[in-house]
């Protein structure tokens, strides 16, 4: 049976989990890696039509969120060569993902972002 929520209640439940900080005793993140993860839109009016709207992105992002405003502070991080989507479908590093389980952390992953064509302020056309 479907529940409805009004939204009232949505803003609620998001207020909530935004004042909930996160144990970084207890919570890590896996952050993605992936060539762009679109960060912006640009409308040119003047430009023929079909190409009034481009997407700009950034190297600093998992694919679909940037490193930036997608991971919480205060947490350990860890690096996975995969897109946002295919991190839980990355075989390679399921032994790593088991460390991270089991032990909350690992060797297996890197802790810093990987090298990138740019800096995180640069963006580029999709």
């Amino acid at each position: 049976m479907p529940v409805h929520v009004t939204a009232d209640q949505a803003r609620a439940v998001r207020d909530t989990i935004l004042g909930s900080p996160l144990d970084a005793a207890r919570t890590l993140y896996v952050a993605g890696v992936a060539d762009e993860t679109a960060c912006d839109i640009e409308i040119d009016a003047a430009a023929p039509a079909g190409r009034r709207v481009r997407v700009r992105a950034s190297a600093h992002g998992d694919g679909r969120v940037l490193w930036k405003t997608g991971i919480p502070a205060g947490l350990p991080v860890y690096y996975m060569d995969a897109v946002h989507g295919d991190l839980a479908a990355t075989e390679p590093a399921f032994p790593a993902l088991v460390e991270l389980l089991t032990n909350g952390k690992t060797s297996r992953l890197p802790t810093t972002p990987p090298a990138r064509r740019s800096a995180p302020s640069e963006t580029f056309v999709m």
